[in-house]
């Protein structure tokens, strides 16, 4: 499942990841109230499960941040984040000087390149003493993984994608659009009749309250591409895309019956 993060509030973006954080590091994982948090949204203590590896795993303190953005394609090297980060460095100093924190991670739902997270951790390094090793940075990639393997952090988080906007992703609904309309025009084909239905149109319009206005301009308007994009999706060459209108059709299907007016 696709995740819009930017639409998340920056309490369901902690709660993520905490979550996360906690398959990752351990279920003792604390999370703190929202407030002045003295550079902390979650803390462990102990032995960490699969930070940086199970084979050598965190032993010791461990300080969890979440730094939430609005902003759509943001990436850790935005001039923003930097801004974040120097504000942030004196609490991480205090908290590794006075030897409440042996290790620091950091979420935000920004891009990263090896390059970035190389520079980002040496600079905190530098700046607070703490070894680069002991600094994890974690952006949307790996938060897709995590979500992607772990999917109960999204329940353990409270965070149901349906409490958020449409969470189709952009990219794969503009890939189906633009396959069907090339099909559409390349197909001399035309469907002058309806494909068959087990229930009449008729009927559908009136086990679904659909007003007469609208499945007028639904006959008009689409009915007869139906078809075609029937025979588009049974071809086997189009499997790929298949799967993409899957996930777009069960996106919009949840959103409809959970009756929620977001979009």
């Amino acid at each position: 499942m696709y995740i819009s993060y930017e639409n998340l509030s920056e309490e369901q973006f902690e709660r993520l990841a905490v979550a996360i954080s906690k398959v990752i590091l351990g279920p003792s994982v604390r999370s703190f109230c929202k407030g002045p948090d003295g550079g902390k949204d979650g803390f462990f203590e102990g032995r960490a499960e699969r930070i940086p590896t199970q084979s050598e795993p965190w032993v010791g303190k461990v300080v969890i941040q979440a730094k939430h953005t609005n902003r759509i394609n943001a990436s850790f090297s935005d001039p923003d984040f930097n801004k974040i980060l120097e504000k942030e460095i004196p609490k991480i100093r205090s908290l590794f000087q006075s030897g409440k924190m042996n290790h620091y991670v950091i979420f935000s739902n920004r891009k990263m390149s090896g390059l970035t997270d190389d520079t980002i951790r040496s600079k905190i390094s530098n700046e607070c003493g703490i070894p680069t090793l002991s600094i994890y940075i974690c952006g949307i990639d790996e938060l897709d993984s995590y979500l992607k393997k772990y999917p109960e952090c999204l329940t353990d988080a409270d965070n149901s994608p349906f409490d958020n906007p449409m969470s189709v992703d952009p990219d794969d609904l503009s890939d189906i659009i633009e396959t069907l309309t090339s099909q559409l025009k390349n197909n001399e084909k035309i469907f002058d009749s309806f494909p068959v239905s087990r229930v009449s149109f008729e009927k559908k319009n009136t086990l679904n309250n659909l007003t007469p206005e609208y499945a007028h301009f639904i006959r008009e308007k689409y009915l007869k591409y139906f078809g075609d994009v029937q025979e588009f999706l049974a071809d086997p060459l189009n499997a790929s895309f298949v799967e993409k209108y899957d996930i777009a059709i069960d996106e919009f299907q949840a959103k409809i019956i959970s009756g929620l007016s977001l979009f």
